[in-house]
């Protein structure tokens, strides 16, 4: 759970200050991401380095034990729009389409073979619906060892083929995420599999410049202009929380620590770190 609360955050960075869906122009640049858990041992650590040329974002080296783990490549097209991300130590890459609206379609290949693929509807400007289709590749759930990071964590490979064993599906597997807006900040999110819904609702937005802001990869905090104060989950009769607090170096914030409240009351304490060039 903590990973996946860190990367939705650390993972909306491609359009920082964005002008145009799929054309990042940052007014800053993140160059490094620490992370360290406030709760347990785990000090303070490198978890990425990022590496640019002019404004465009050329790789992201992933660091574990400060030694680096994997790197993922990035690729633009004559419009300056992201069109790739590749990783060449796991074999896995993501193809980016668009239309007028902007992001119309993600597709996900490991070793050249296409897995899933993300369909992006829109009103007014913002996305409304993400549909995500995996297609039936017992193979790929059984060899995929990847550990979670930007690739991974668009769509959280994990949580899928959990869920897709637990229920012993055959076929594709499909579902979708529904989100909602108050004014420009996200209020809102669905994520829909069947009968299953899990809600997260989201509060006590600050009045500061949120740097992940106009991200179509995150599916939460990277849709919102300002900065989140606190997120509500709930499925079933199960209620979670996540609490939020930033120190900032102007208007963007350089820590956020992430309080997390789970099932009977548990608490844990993350703390993200951002550097920029």
């Amino acid at each position: 759970m903590k990973k996946y609360l860190f990367l939705i955050l650390a993972l909306s960075i491609l359009f920082i200050g964005c002008e145009k869906e799929g054309v990042y122009n940052p007014n800053k640049k993140i160059k490094r991401i620490y992370e360290e858990s406030l709760s347990g041992s785990s000090p303070k650590r490198l978890s990425q380095e990022w590496t640019w040329e002019k404004k465009q974002l050329k790789k992201i080296d992933y660091y574990w034990d400060n030694q680096i783990s994997y790197t993922e490549n990035f690729s633009y097209d004559n419009k300056n729009r992201l069109i790739r991300i590749e990783d060449y130590s796991y074999g896995d890459r993501y193809e980016i389409k668009y239309d007028k609206d902007g992001v119309s379609k993600i597709e996900y290949y490991y070793d050249n073979v296409l897995e899933s693929f993300y369909e992006f509807k829109y009103e007014k400007s913002k996305v409304v619906k993400i549909t995500i289709t995996v297609y039936d590749d017992e193979d790929y759930y059984k060899k995929t060892t990847k550990p979670e990071s930007f690739i991974s964590m668009i769509l959280p490979i994990k949580e899928v083929k959990d869920r897709i064993r637990s229920k012993n599906t055959k076929g594709n597997y499909v579902y979708y995420f529904e989100f909602e807006y108050d004014g420009n900040n996200l209020s809102k999110m669905k994520e829909i599999d069947g009968s299953w819904i899990d809600e997260y609702t989201y509060e006590n937005y600050d009045k500061k410049s949120n740097p992940f802001y106009s991200n179509v990869y995150s599916i939460s905090e990277g849709f919102s202009k300002n900065n989140v104060g606190k997120v509500i989950n709930r499925w079933g009769s199960n209620i979670t929380t996540i609490e939020y607090e930033y120190t900032y170096d102007g208007k963007f914030p350089t820590e956020v620590t992430m309080k997390y409240t789970g099932l009977g009351g548990s608490t844990s304490v993350y703390r993200t770190y951002y550097e920029y060039e």
